[in-house]
């Protein structure tokens, strides 16, 4: 199967389910997506349900659409490791979990470089963490310090305290001081608000403290075949931040950033891969509630059709094959039912002359062989289709003269691209 353009979506935390090794990551059975149906009221995501959700979650049989569970080979439970799998690293050995914090030797050692005071150092959710230590942060005016599953370590600060860009600074040391401790990366995590009612900001970084993984992967075959990758400023993080990845600066809440895809889908319609993480579900996963998250799933699923949309695209094609490519690929990529082949009987052109004729019926043929070769009905190289088309013109019947006529069956941009008409 050949496309022009893939997206990956990643809904952050919208699990389907546990893998057979869960137990190794934690003790319960979970199933956000099949919890959320089961406990809110006449639940339901009709697009995601159209486009599979029903098979995976019910097992409900769906032939609109390919659908199912994948299953991480990387030894992991974190974006990180996910992420990066998707592109080709998998991660044979797992990260730090252990459930403490790390040895007053390392601590000692990251006050000494940042010049700073850690507070908290403790294995601790996020908004645990900022409750339980704001004070301490505010007197001694040094950032929070706490760990997560799978090498997570995060620098918090209030951005009275410290101003991102200073905080972003430290975290980036901090990742380097711990790249020998099993650590994936360190997050800055700027948040503002007040105890019990404190806000994660946009200005979060992560910083890796592994090094040139994109040379092994997917992104690199990207980059050397000129593929265009565009992703956001978050995952961009995440995957290393090359150079010549092109990424959306910025955090954004899902619905800027369905705005952001939209918006992307619209410009650019080369080859290209677009992956994009929308992260409001996991704020709500964090604190356990149920009824945002189930909100925030709804929105999502209202808005997916205006995603979809900019993917579900005819190319139209120049000269007198605009109604043949649009049938062909109506067949092929509408999977329309309601075509059928209808005998008309003989016709005669009564305004065009046969040469006339034939160079139109050329320029159809070049572009059903195209097409073809395309959806890999049939293969050839259709560089080497000729441009011209000879004819052989008599006017006594007997005595024949060449005539060359170019033909031409270039494919138009998608109406959707055409600016300024």
């Amino acid at each position: 199967m050949k496309f022009n353009r893939i997206i990956i979506l990643i809904l952050d935390s919208a699990g389907c389910g546990v893998q057979p090794d869960y137990k190794k990551y934690h003790h319960e059975n979970c199933n956000t997506l099949g919890n959320i149906y089961k406990n809110q009221n006449n639940f339901h995501l009709p697009n995601l349900e159209r486009m599979g959700l029903n098979k995976i979650l019910f097992d409900v049989q769906n032939n609109n659409s390919i659908a199912g569970k994948m299953m991480e080979k990387s030894k992991g439970n974190d974006t990180f490791a996910g992420v990066w799998e998707m592109f080709g690293i998998v991660f044979n050995r797992r990260f730090r979990s252990e459930k403490k914090g790390f040895s007053q030797k390392i601590i000692d050692k990251i006050n000494s470089n940042l010049n700073i005071n850690i507070v908290g150092n403790e294995y601790i959710s996020g908004f645990k963490a900022l409750d339980k230590f704001y004070v301490e942060h505010v007197k001694k005016v040094s950032p929070i310090l706490y760990l997560a599953d799978d090498g997570v370590v995060l620098l918090a600060a209030h951005e009275n305290i410290f101003k991102p860009n200073r905080l972003n600074q430290m975290s980036e040391r901090a990742a380097d001081i711990l790249k020998d401790q099993n650590i994936s990366r360190v997050i800055s995590r700027p948040f503002i608000g007040s105890p019990l009612n404190f806000i994660r900001t946009g200005n979060r970084k992560d910083f890796l403290t592994i090094k040139n993984l994109n040379n092994n992967s997917i992104l690199n075959r990207l980059r050397q075949n000129k593929i265009k990758f565009l992703t956001t400023e978050h995952l961009n993080n995440i995957l290393g931040g090359s150079p010549d990845m092109d990424y959306i600066k910025g955090n954004f809440n899902n619905n800027d950033l369905t705005k952001i895809i939209i918006k992307s889908l619209k410009e650019y319609n080369k080859k290209g891969v677009l992956l994009f993480c929308l992260q409001d579900f996991d704020m709500f996963g964090h604190k356990k509630d149920t009824d945002g998250y189930a909100k925030k799933l709804i929105e999502f699923d209202k808005k997916l059709p205006s995603i979809i949309k900019f993917l579900e695209k005819i190319d139209f094609y120049s000269g007198y094959s605009v109604e043949m490519a649009v049938l062909l690929q109506s067949v092929f990529n509408l999977k329309s039912s309601e075509i059928a082949q209808v005998y008309l009987g003989k016709r005669i052109h009564a305004l065009q002359s046969v040469i006339s004729l034939g160079k139109m019926s050329s320029n159809i043929l070049h572009t059903l062989l195209r097409i073809a070769n395309d959806k890999k009905r049939i293969k050839i190289d259709v560089n080497k289709l000729p441009d011209t088309l000879t004819n052989f013109i008599s006017e006594d019947g007997i005595n024949f003269i060449s005539k060359k006529q170019k033909i031409e069956d270039k494919k138009l941009p998608p109406m959707i691209s055409v600016k300024n008409i």
